[in-house]
């Protein structure tokens, strides 16, 4: 709904905060402008470790750790290490004003092990076919939109037939709110129907 926002992040050498004594630091620290930004949706902060020898993948010491500058205080993030890529995953919904990979002994400030994916996600092509049995309303959207329709003019939402969104040539629904503020209302059925099914 707003205007997108640029988010500056670039690696420093001097005039970041003070590390943890007891931590050791793998590559470089993260300048993050604005701190403070926040995010409506959960969005994911991959650091990578490469070849670091001080990071040890089989017990997963490494960790994430963002700068709170109200506690003036670096906090570890929960991470995940995903030791094929070398890189520890954290998620975020606001922004610290710098971020760092750090070596540490604490437990449960180490990153966990990233779950093995043993069955690769495997996507069906969705074909079309002949509805078996009993059925009360059947709307395919092929040709027609069936009886789904605006509700409440303007602040309703529009009901059109989309070729766009499939990769089979088929059609779907699509359902569009096009008044910000709409109450994204729509007709699914205006006619009445016997719900009793004589057998």
């Amino acid at each position: 709904m707003d205007s997108f926002r640029l988010i500056l992040a670039q690696p420093v050498e001097a005039d970041f905060p003070d590390l943890p004594t007891n931590k050791s630091l793998t590559g470089k620290v993260y300048e993050i402008r604005e701190a403070g930004e926040r995010f409506t949706k959960p969005v994911t902060l991959k650091l990578g470790y490469g070849n670091d020898d001080s990071v040890d993948v089989d017990t997963g010491k490494p960790g994430i750790f963002g700068y709170n500058v109200k506690s003036g205080a670096w906090e570890y993030l929960d991470s995940l290490n995903d030791t094929k890529t070398k890189q520890l995953h954290t998620t975020l919904r606001q922004l610290h004003s710098h971020y760092a990979l750090l070596v540490s002994n604490d437990p449960g400030k180490q990153a966990s092990m990233l779950p093995k994916q043993t069955d690769p996600q495997k996507f069906h092509k969705v074909t079309l076919a002949t509805a078996r049995g009993h059925y009360l309303v059947k709307n395919d959207f092929e040709t027609t939109t069936g009886q789904w329709s605006n509700r409440d003019n303007e602040t309703g939402a529009t009901v059109v037939l989309d070729s766009d969104a499939t990769f089979d040539d088929s059609k779907a629904l699509k359902v569009t709110n096009t008044h910000r503020g709409g109450n994204f209302a729509v007709n699914v059925i205006t006619q009445p129907f016997d719900a009793v099914i004589s057998r």
